[in-house]
């Protein structure tokens, strides 16, 4: 459903800007991917030089699209390293490139179930994907004028189907995150989750 994910990139976007996820530091240059023979440099030496790029607070399109690159041939030889996995999955983030930024978080997840940026990602991330599905369900059954029972049931069990699956996998991700450690809006998603979880069909028959 390509409109409903670009709707709900751009809420996924809006989220992890309020929460001050987004990166605001610089991204790997090109001249930090290979070396003057044109070979891949040490591991160490670039992690080394990308955090001195980061530090100079430049953020451009190419260097966030060099680093991506990087990152994944990093993860090449250290497809297990959450680092690296943490990085990439920011600086997709920071190109929009949300579904890719999607699967680095649910690698990241697979490794460890607890970690912060992960959890919080990917609970956003169900959490917009479900509201839009419900806003969506919403907005279909207003338009029909005298709902019938049957009409009424289907509108239920879709919502209910939402509420378990989207819903519920955000506030698990989401509760993850320790309460010292966590931006302000995941208290607020959490509470309008536990809402539309109370009083699931709003939209009486």
């Amino acid at each position: 459903m390509p409109v409903i994910f670009s709707d709900m990139a751009r809420f996924v976007l809006q989220l992890i800007i309020l929460a001050s996820l987004c990166v605001h530091a610089p991204c790997v240059a090109s001249e930090y991917i290979e070396d003057d023979e044109g070979k891949q440099r040490n591991d160490s030496v670039y992690v080394i030089a990308a955090e001195k790029a980061l530090s100079d607070h430049v953020l451009t399109e190419k260097n966030l699209k060099d680093s991506i690159v990087h990152y994944h041939r990093l993860l090449g030889v250290e497809p297990k390293n959450k680092y690296h996995l943490e990085r990439l999955g920011k600086h997709q983030t920071a190109c929009k490139l949300i579904e890719d930024a999607f699967l680095t978080y649910t690698r990241l997840i697979g490794i460890d179930a607890n970690h912060p940026e992960a959890c919080l990602f990917l609970g956003y991330f169900h959490y917009a994907r479900g509201k839009k599905l419900l806003d969506k369900e919403d907005a279909n059954y207003k338009k029909i004028t005298n709902p019938r029972k049957m009409e009424y049931a289907a509108y239920q069990n879709k919502i209910k189907q939402i509420l378990e699956g989207e819903y519920a996998t955000a506030s698990t991700y989401l509760q993850k995150v320790s309460i010292k450690h966590r931006p302000k809006i995941v208290d607020t998603i959490l509470k309008n989750i536990l809402h539309r979880i109370s009083y699931p069909n709003p939209l009486r028959k």
